[in-house]
C-alpha cells in the first residue's frame, strides 16, 4: 500500500509544475485513413500513468490534472489533423461546467470509463455536455459487467474497446466483443478497437463490424512535434502497410 502522504507529494510536484506530458497515438479507419488520436498521458516524473490517476481520483485531485492535460494537449496538438480522443475523470463529467471548454466540439471527443457510465452524476453530466454539441466515446473494459442498461441512457457517439478486450478477443473469438459492436451498430456509434499490436488484427476486426483502430502496429504513441513532421511529409495520412516500419 502507498502512503497517502507520498501520493500527495507526488500529485502536487506534478500539478504544481505541471510536470504533465502529452502523447497523441493515430487511429484509423480500418479501410485505411487517419481519423484522429487518441491523447494519452505522461507524467515526467516517471510515476505509474494508472496508479497517479488512481491517486488523484482518491484525493478529489482528477480535475486538476484533466485541465493540465486538455490545455496541453490543445497547446502542443493544434497542428494536427483530426479529432482528438481525451479520457476525462468521473469527479469531472460529475461538474462539467467547471471543467470542459465550450468551444471545442469539433475537435474533442471526450471519453468517459466504465467508472464514469457507473455514476448517474457523471452519466447526467455526459447528457449535459452532449446538449454543448459534443460527442462522447464510451471505453469499456471486458472485466466490466452489468453496464449494457446503461448504454440507451448516454447514447454515446463511439465505443471505444480497450486493450485488454481487443487482445482477449483475438485469442478466443468466443469472447463478447462482437455483442458490444453490435449493441454500438445498432444505435449508430461507431466503434474503435485499441491495443492492436498486429497489422493482421485489423481484418479480423473489420469483419465483425469494427470501425477503427489504434495500437502500436499503427503507430506509437509520440508527441504533437513527431506526428506534425509525420503529417506534413505525407507518413501519416495512410493505413501502415505491414512491410512499413511505424514512424
Amino acid at each position: 500500500m502507498i502512503p497517502h502522504d507520498w501520493a500527495r507529494e507526488v500529485l502536487d510536484a506534478v500539478i504544481r509544475n505541471e510536470d504533465v506530458e502529452i502523447v497523441f497515438q493515430p487511429i484509423h479507419h480500418v479501410t485505411g485513413g487517419l481519423w484522429g488520436f487518441d491523447v494519452l498521458t505522461r507524467f515526467r516524473l516517471e510515476a505509474s500513468v494508472p496508479l497517479l490517476w488512481r491517486w488523484a481520483e482518491k484525493l478529489h485531485r482528477a480535475p486538476e490534472l484533466d485541465r493540465l492535460v486538455v490545455q496541453r494537449a490543445l497547446e502542443t496538438g493544434y497542428r494536427l489533423p483530426g479529432l482528438f480522443f481525451i479520457r476525462i475523470s468521473p469527479e469531472s463529467l460529475k461538474c462539467p461546467v467547471s471543467q470542459i471548454p465550450r468551444d471545442w466540439a469539433h475537435r474533442i471527443v471526450w471519453v468517459a470509463s466504465d467508472s464514469a457510465v457507473r455514476h448517474q452524476r457523471a452519466r447526467s453530466g455526459i447528457r449535459l455536455i452532449q446538449s454543448w454539441g459534443y460527442h462522447v466515446a464510451w471505453l469499456h473494459q471486458e472485466t466490466a459487467e452489468g453496464l449494457s442498461s446503461k448504454w440507451e441512457e448516454i447514447r454515446p457517439s463511439f465505443l471505444m474497446l480497450d486493450r485488454g478486450m481487443v487482445q482477449r478477443w483475438i485469442v478466443s473469438p468466443r469472447k463478447p466483443l462482437p455483442e458490444w459492436v453490435t449493441r454500438a451498430q445498432k444505435s449508430g456509434a461507431q466503434v474503435i478497437a485499441l491495443g492492436v499490436e498486429e497489422l493482421s488484427w485489423v481484418s479480423a476486426l473489420k469483419d465483425v463490424g469494427v470501425d477503427a483502430a489504434a495500437g502500436r502496429a499503427l503507430g506509437s504513441p509520440y508527441s504533437a512535434k513527431v506526428w506534425t513532421w509525420a503529417y506534413q511529409e505525407g507518413f501519416l495520412g495512410k493505413m501502415p502497410l505491414e512491410s512499413q516500419d511505424n514512424p
